[in-house]
């Protein structure tokens, strides 16, 4: 009905958890903010929801834009509990007096923005053509635009997200890990005393021999901090692959595995909505990564756009410069937005290898190998 994805962080299962476990704390709620609206309330003293963040609950109707009365309904929360929605670039209030004294300012006025930080990233994307877009940084986003939500069997099957957009769109996206498992074995590697930086990861990634093998980057075990190569060599081992020794063939298979998952769920998208496209583009932190960038060329055999890098912060400058009039609408924004930042292109290379690999890797998906809580099936 909400047409999100299932995630364990959704705001209906914390609200869930919070009933079960303290139902004298969850009868005391008397109004519920989500993180960006309360800072909002902090600045203005006004409780208001944002509809961005709002649709990421699970409490949300995509179609009508509102709270879902039969969700809350079905699981007993107060519809008094939820914040007015608004628009991004809606006003919300005035800087109250004493904020404005204590920093020396005028009382400004607070600006709503894509407050879910996907739709702010995806407000930069400097593309008004059809496109896909990866909002690449700890967390992968993959997804694009659409008029209207798509919520059927192969939406649910795929558990691919629908979620507001800041020009009153649809963001058909799913959220799947990014650079965390990078950022982890960079953490790891220095509590081992071997420091790099991320272009020297790259750099000895580069050189690793390719493909040798494949990670579900999504399993269960990578998702918490700690020492991730020893979790991908005991993975691998379980999995009855090659088990990468070096630091390179460490950073090396998360690179290939991270581009090879990314073609999948662009595969998803693109069958869920019938059409495919020509260009993905990757903004946030992950388009500086060259060799991500480069990589996701290759698998998915369509030419990337990468940048901006700071898209989410370019995109809520974005969202308060149409709100605020200085800027018309969105499409006026990305030509600003494509004509301020460097953006660099990368063509697919070594097309057939990469399919026979992914090929390889779905099959691998598909029956189990890559999970090894599996094992014991064959």
């Amino acid at each position: 009905m909400t047409g999100n994805q299932i995630l364990d962080i959704n705001t209906l299962f914390q609200l869930m958890s919070l009933k079960e476990r303290n139902v004298k704390q969850f009868e005391q709620i008397n109004k519920l903010l989500l993180m960006p609206d309360l800072f909002n309330y902090l600045l203005t003293n006004t409780a208001k929801t944002e509809i961005t963040i709002a649709s990421t609950t699970q409490l949300f109707d995509p179609y009508k834009k509102k709270w879902s009365k039969e969700i809350l309904n079905t699981f007993h929360i107060p519809e008094s509990m939820m914040g007015e929605l608004v628009e991004p670039g809606a006003t919300i209030g005035n800087i109250t007096p004493v904020l404005a004294e204590e920093l020396g300012i005028a009382e400004i006025p607070v600006i709503a923005v894509g407050s879910h930080d996907t739709a702010s990233a995806i407000a930069s994307v400097p593309c008004n053509e059809e496109f896909l877009f990866i909002s690449s940084g700890t967390w992968s986003l993959i997804g694009t635009e659409i008029k209207q939500p798509i919520i059927n069997e192969t939406s649910l099957y795929y558990n691919i997200t629908n979620e507001s957009s800041a020009d009153k769109t649809t963001s058909l996206l799913k959220n799947i890990a990014g650079l965390w498992m990078i950022q982890e074995t960079k953490r790891q590697f220095e509590r081992e005393g071997r420091i790099y930086s991320y272009s020297e990861l790259a750099e000895i990634a580069q050189h690793a021999k390719p493909f040798n093998c494949y990670l579900d980057t999504d399993y269960l075990e990578f998702q918490h901090p700690g020492n991730i190569p020893k979790r991908i060599r005991q993975y691998a081992a379980a999995t009855d692959q090659y088990v990468p020794n070096t630091d390179a063939e460490i950073v090396r298979v998360i690179y290939e595995s991270l581009a090879l998952k990314y073609r999948l769920v662009i595969e998803e998208i693109q069958e869920v909505i019938g059409k495919e496209y020509s260009i993905v583009n990757i903004v946030g932190g992950g388009a500086q990564a060259e060799i991500l960038c480069q990589m996701t060329a290759n698998a998915v055999g369509k030419k990337v756009i990468a940048g901006p890098a700071e898209a989410t912060a370019i995109g809520n400058i974005i969202v308060q410069l149409i709100g605020s009039g200085a800027i018309q609408d969105l499409q006026q924004a990305r030509e600003i937005v494509k004509s301020s930042f460097r953006l660099v292109e990368y063509q697919p290379k070594d097309e057939q290898l990469w399919k026979q690999h992914y090929e390889i890797y779905c099959h691998l998906l598909k029956v189990g190998r890559l999970h090894p809580e599996q094992r014991s099936k064959f």
